[in-house]
């Protein structure tokens, strides 16, 4: 995807993957019109994926970051209590 991209759309818009290599340039040129889009799209898309995953929870936060719960890893969190994910029977559930 990020070759084609480069392929394709570079030519026909000038964007470009690094917003540092999109920095100079405007440093440069003194050409500040579209640099914003560089800076806060990547910000506002991981808000709004924060949301998004919010919404098809039902407003549920995240039990823990880790990928594998049934180890003595701490958890990053810092979460007092059972596993959620998991049921009185102590077989796993799907969230």
């Amino acid at each position: 995807m990020i070759g084609a991209y480069i392929a394709l759309e570079s030519p026909l818009s000038g964007m470009s993957a690094n917003p540092a290599r999109t920095f100079g340039p405007a440093v440069y040129e003194s050409y500040w019109n579209t640099l914003w889009i560089y800076f806060i799209a990547p910000t506002m898309g991981m808000l709004a994926a924060a949301e998004i995953f919010l919404l098809v929870r039902h407003g549920k936060p995240p039990f823990c970051a880790k990928l594998h719960h049934d180890n003595k890893k701490g958890c990053i969190f810092r979460h007092d209590g059972a596993n959620p994910a998991r049921s009185d029977s102590g077989t796993a559930r799907r969230l």
